[in-house]
């Protein structure tokens, strides 16, 4: 298990008073926009990362971005078959599957996105891979799901360099 500890890379800009910690520019070293962060950000005083190899549910993969010590974003990775959807991924996650609006490789809903996408050479013989994004911050559902959307199609590109495919 990987701790980053307090955020390592912050940015200065978009700070709350009411927050004692800077806004993100990465999930567990993976580069993100800190606006596309920041509508997930609650009041607080630490923003600490954790980055586990192996995640919640067998999942390869997962990054959790606590605020004093509550989950604040929460991102997992799997390698899957073939034939593994944006569908199978929203099955997995959603109880209310009619809630979830699929467009195109991304799923979203009120509190979480999934994102499949083709990447050959894992393990497991897994030849896609998918990415769910969950946040249990309140609001505007519409706001968090444009939100998760925005910042589940900035950090994928960037957490798909870290795979086997990322040269592809």
């Amino acid at each position: 298990m990987l701790i980053t500890g307090l955020v390592a890379g912050l940015s200065a800009c978009g700070n709350d008073p009411k927050r004692s910690y800077a806004t993100p520019d990465n999930l567990c070293g993976v580069r993100v926009n800190p606006s596309l962060v920041e509508p997930f950000l609650v009041n607080g005083e630490e923003a600490r990362q954790r980055e586990k190899p192996h995640g919640q549910g067998g999942a390869e993969y997962s990054c959790t971005l606590r605020i004093d010590g509550r989950a604040s974003i929460v991102l997992y990775g799997d390698w899957r078959a073939a034939n593994f959807t944006v569908r199978d991924a929203a099955d997995e996650a959603v109880q209310n599957v009619s809630a979830v609006n699929i467009n195109g490789n991304m799923a979203t809903w009120a509190d979480g996105a999934a994102v499949v996408f083709e990447c050959p050479g894992g393990p497991k013989g897994g030849s896609r891979y998918s990415v769910v994004a969950r946040t249990p911050v309140p609001g505007d559902q519409n706001v968090n799901r444009e939100a998760l959307e925005d910042l589940v199609e900035s950090y994928v590109p960037n957490y798909r360099k870290t795979l086997p495919c990322g040269d592809s």
